[in-house]
């Protein structure tokens, strides 16, 4: 098999790459690896560190070319420049930097919705002071009204009339804190009725089952028994897709 990645369906970024592997029917093979960890099978022992001295996840391995590739956006945009999934990534020079604009804006801003308000009740092995957090959930918010007033003003997707990488890489912060009762978007009608649209995709529901398992988590945080049994039965779901096989 040409592609193995590494990573869990609870990770975000993880996510995003498992959705546009699934709608792009691109075979690949699933390897669990749990972020922070440093047993066999952690994004700190010392082989995946080899590989990706940051320890993060996901990360792609491309055999046939002997490469490998961490980072989601960095993936996503290897394998549509590879792939000439040009309706994810336009051929277009404008309509591409834009999607890139995005890409870009995306990892301190959006992105802090996880860090200050999911990672606190997944991650107990890290520990953020308050005024952190603070700061986050800060950015988060207002980058939620940027996304509102701003990329969906006048389009039904981020960059335009179609979903692209952009998309896919913002539902994957925001979209959990449906799932999960995390955030009031009340403030930001044109974000729900993007949430809407984007549900609609294929395999929405086999990436985000892990969240639907988990629910409400709002007045408790999840135990690790539980994170544990939604990313096993993903796995399986997964597993049973035939473009997927874990490793």
């Amino acid at each position: 098999m040409t592609y193995s990645l590494y990573g869990v369906p609870l990770s975000q970024p993880t996510r995003t790459v498992l959705w546009t592997l699934l709608m792009k029917q691109l075979p690949f093979g699933l390897c669990l690896i749990n972020p922070g960890t440093a047993g066999k099978k952690g994004s700190k022992n010392p082989e995946y560190l080899r590989k990706n001295p940051a320890g993060t996840i996901p990360m792609l391995e491309d055999k046939d070319n002997d490469f490998t590739l961490a980072e989601a956006n960095a993936i996503l945009m290897y394998l549509a420049s590879k792939h000439s999934w040009t309706d994810l990534y336009p051929d277009d020079l404008q309509k591409r930097a834009k999607v890139d604009w995005y890409l870009n804006y995306h990892h301190r801003s959006i992105r802090e919705l996880t860090a200050g308000i999911v990672m606190p009740k997944f991650r107990k092995d890290i520990s953020l002071p308050p005024d952190c957090l603070t700061r986050s959930k800060r950015i988060g918010t207002a980058a939620v009204q940027v996304l509102n007033d701003g990329w969906l003003s006048e389009t039904n997707f981020l960059t335009g009339d179609s979903f692209t990488l952009a998309d896919l890489v913002a539902y994957s912060d925001i979209g959990q804190m449906k799932f999960l009762n995390l955030y009031d978007f009340s403030h930001a009608p044109k974000v729900q009725s993007w949430l809407d649209r984007m549900k609609e995709l294929p395999f929405h529901n086999e990436i985000h089952l892990p969240l639907e398992m988990l629910g409400d988590i709002s007045k408790e945080p999840p135990s690790m028994e539980q994170l544990k049994f939604a990313n096993k039965t993903t796995l399986q779901v997964l597993e049973n897709i035939g473009t997927v096989k874990i490793i």
